[in-house]
């Protein structure tokens, strides 16, 4: 291993010969982790792509409050309190918004 020195006394050996090999060592590992997450995309699609993921997860999180508000709907018949605008329809249907995309 690059940076292994000799031990010379007792105790743990020591991994890096000084502090600036083993930042060396730390920054390219950063840079290395950092390209791979960025692979060959450019900014602009990177862009379109958080664009993209943030309009996914405005979409889920719009399902998820009306199922939230569903549960307590439910919960609120089962206990004998009716809410005014109790659906009548026991399987609510997605709307086509709120479907899963496929792929």
């Amino acid at each position: 291993m690059i940076g292994m020195v000799e031990q010379t006394g007792p105790g743990r050996p020591r991994k890096w010969a000084d502090n600036a090999e083993r930042m060396r060592a730390y920054r390219a590992g950063e840079r290395e982790r950092r390209e791979a997450l960025r692979g060959d995309h450019s900014v602009a699609e990177l862009a379109e792509r958080v664009v993209e993921l943030t309009s996914e997860r405005d979409r889920l999180w719009a399902q998820v409050v009306r199922l939230q508000q569903r549960i307590a709907q439910l919960e609120n018949n089962l206990a004998g309190h009716p809410g005014v605008d109790t659906p009548t329809d026991a399987s609510p249907r997605l709307r086509a918004t709120e479907r899963p995309v496929a792929g």
